[in-house]
């Protein structure tokens, strides 16, 4: 048992000593004991320093092949491949891509083949575009379209043949007769109209006039 004396001072002084003293003494028994290469975290823990990964209670070094890079994840191998190589064991190794073509992922087999060229059997084959053709952004397909006008037949782009009183429509690959004909296989002939009647609204045919019924090739009342 501690007697004091003296001063009330002095026995403030002493118990204030004693206190931190103690205190001391209680947060070094808390602190966790910090291996190398590691450092205290916000949970009165530790943690390993970047480029080194926690195995046991030790921070242990990552190794990094070439064409790899550290990433912040604390698990797993702690690196990552480069854009264009491919994990393979504890390397990194280009993927490999063929001739006219690009990698648009860094996966194996994440190519695709330049403009005017197809896949064939891991190859990047040229798109051969007939006369009147141009090449289309499709992925499937021939890859090429026929210009308007022309269609397409076999590996050719053949001329539309349009006959006489007749246009070529929208698409451009078909044609429709003039108002005022009508399609009789691959020509356009003028529209007989009989007594009593008018061209309809498309002017490819016509209807009777009111009161008029139509029978056969006539209108009749």
């Amino acid at each position: 048992m501690f007697i004091l004396r003296g001063s009330n001072t002095s026995a403030v002084q002493f118990l204030t000593l004693l206190l931190v003293f103690s205190s001391s003494a209680v947060a070094q028994r808390d602190e966790p004991e910090i291996p190398r290469n590691a450092m205290a975290d916000s949970d009165n823990g530790w943690e390993c320093k970047s480029g080194y990964q926690k195995a046991d209670e030790e921070c242990i070094e990552i190794n990094i092949p070439q064409h790899a890079y550290l990433n912040a994840n604390s698990y797993g191998r702690g690196w990552r491949c480069h854009w264009g190589f491919l994990e393979s064991g504890k390397r990194c190794e280009a993927i490999e891509i063929p001739a006219n073509s690009y990698l648009y992922t860094s996966r194996e087999g994440g190519w695709i083949c330049d403009r005017g060229y197809y896949a064939s059997e891991g190859k990047c084959e040229r798109i051969n575009v007939p006369d009147h053709g141009y090449l289309t952004s499709s992925g499937y397909g021939t890859g090429w379209r026929c210009e308007r006008g022309y269609v397409a037949s076999d590996t050719a782009c053949v001329a539309v043949n349009v006959p006489e009183n007749a246009y070529l429509q929208d698409s451009g690959r078909e044609w429709k007769c003039d108002y005022g004909y009508t399609k009789t296989n691959s020509k356009c002939l003028e529209i007989q109209i009989p007594a009593n009647a008018h061209l309809n609204l498309s002017g490819n045919s016509w209807v009777c006039n009111r009161p008029y019924s139509k029978r056969l090739e006539e209108c009749v009342y």
